[in-house]
């Protein structure tokens, strides 16, 4: 009897977290052969099994389940092994194939109650669909949340009890381009921010404002529209794919977090847009355009389309100090009097202005141990979230600090003396372009911060230690958009 050849399909498999996989193996014999895989360095995944034709079929691929496998053919002449690699990527996935009612499950929104903030990333191939959904029942009564698209226009909708709040777009969204949307509530208002457009805002009526929501989130579609409120407008499933939902900043992980999917393939982004250049290579993931590249050295930037260069002797000159960065090429810190990518420059600093990612560092502050007091005027170009002083006691970031920080378009002085930070925010919002001044202060658990000329606000932290370690082994750090200390 011949001796069984078993001939790998494909070495290199790739699968989704969440979705199914298939090893497959191609068994020819005279004989009926025996046929099991292994995985090397490891046990097969507790949920498998091995088809007729030889294939090992893994029907929910996890994290863990990466890794070199083998299938095994034994006849009468003896074995044959051959090896096939599965590499277990993020999902990325794709609604709709051919026409059919495709979706995501997962547990439903926790903390909706008084607000919701959702972002999600999405290519829509269909000028119609329903792309996010969670109620309060599994049936078609109740509170929900949704969004999705109507001829072409992006809709957000949430009803509180007394009917819908709508909130549209005004312009149409172009079809197989990456788009992201912002999803926020507050009680009864809703915002919709789209791309880079303004602002879309509207208010669902009635006197309630809570959110009650208990039956699953579903992404791609619902199990059936009988069971959703007809005022969600929406009778049909989206038609494209999904990169990032992102609720309240915590990205989630749309295959591993799945509780359930029906008739949804991964978008295989890498093979289909070809993003990564120079040697580089293409990874799905959820973030804004689904993919990260892994670059060469040498490479940096979104697409590895930057050459950089890696640190070497004098290259931020004789002051400077040279950091290679992680995504490739290289950053200089220079001292206070020099600037420019080398430290080349010599320059006069009166009102320091700052981007995202500069920063001025002092050495750390002294005699903070039971009071303290911070002066400082700062003018900001935007409102984003960011830090504009930061001292702590260790560089880790887990034991005593302070700060000030700007949150949500608010002034927040926050200090944690060893049983938790306080947190103290300003009465107004800041404004753009106009110089601020502060005062923050505090005094053993006690702290106080006054903005212009608002009146003071004051907050204490529990009484277990009042004491700032009079050891903190970090400068305090000016970093973000402001200009300080004019």
């Amino acid at each position: 009897m011949a001796k069984p050849s078993i001939n790998t399909f494909q070495e290199y498999t790739t699968a989704a977290l969440g979705s199914p996989a298939q090893l497959k193996c191609n068994i020819q014999s005279s004989g009926p052969p025996r046929v099991t895989w292994i995985k090397k360095d490891g046990e097969l995944p507790y949920e498998h099994e091995v088809s007729q034709d030889g294939s090992l079929y893994i029907p929910r691929v996890r994290e863990g389940d990466t890794g070199a496998y083998a299938c095994q053919g034994s006849g009468q002449v003896g074995p044959s092994v051959y090896p096939v690699y599965l590499f277990v990527g993020a999902l990325v996935p794709y609604f709709g194939r051919n026409n059919e009612n495709s979706y995501l499950e997962y547990l439903p929104l926790t903390d909706a109650y008084q607000d919701l903030d959702i972002l999600l990333s999405f290519r829509p191939e269909s000028t119609d669909g329903l792309l996010l959904y969670n109620g309060q029942y599994p049936t078609a009564a109740g509170d929900f949340v949704c969004f999705g698209l109507q001829q072409q226009v992006p809709e957000f909708r949430f009803d509180v009890g007394s009917g819908p709040a709508i909130i549209r777009g005004n312009r149409s969204l172009e079809l197989n381009k990456w788009h992201t949307v912002h999803l926020k509530r507050s009680k009864k208002n809703g915002t919709l921010l789209v791309n880079d457009e303004p602002a879309y805002v509207g208010v669902a009526p009635g006197q309630h404002e809570g959110l009650d929501l208990g039956a699953p989130l579903y992404l791609g579609s619902v199990p059936d529209y009988r069971d959703i409120p007809p005022s969600t407008g929406y009778s049909r499933g989206f038609v494209g794919s999904l990169s990032q939902v992102q609720v309240k900043g915590v990205n989630m992980n749309l295959g591993a977090e799945a509780v359930s999917l029906k008739n949804v393939i991964p978008y295989d982004v890498c093979a289909i847009e070809r993003p990564c250049v120079n040697g580089g290579t293409c990874r799905a993931f959820n973030i804004r355009y689904g993919y990260v590249c892994e670059c060469p050295s040498g490479f940096g930037g979104e697409k590895c389309e930057q050459r950089r260069e890696t640190c070497s002797p004098g290259l931020c000159g004789p002051e400077g100090r040279c950091v290679n960065l992680p995504q490739g090429g290289y950053s200089c810190a220079c001292p206070l009097r020099l600037t420019g990518d080398r430290c080349s420059r010599t320059i006069q600093i009166a009102d320091p202005a700052f981007d995202r990612t500069s920063f001025i560092s002092y050495d750390t502050i002294k005699g903070g141990l039971m009071t303290l007091s911070i002066k400082l005027d700062f003018n900001p170009r935007r409102l984003e979230d960011g830090i504009i002083l930061y001292n702590a006691q260790k560089a880790d970031g887990k034991q005593d600090f302070i700060a000030l920080v700007v949150k949500d378009r608010h002034l927040e002085f926050r200090f944690d003396v060893g049983s938790g930070p306080a947190i103290i925010r300003s009465r107004y919002p800041l404004r753009a372009n106009e110089w601020t001044k502060v005062v923050a202060e505090r005094r053993g658990r006690e702290g106080m911060l006054t903005v212009n000329d608002e009146e003071s606000v004051n907050a204490q932290v529990a009484a277990n230690d009042r004491q700032l370690y009079d050891r903190l082994d970090r400068g305090d750090v000016i970093r973000g958009i402001w200009s300080t200390h004019r």
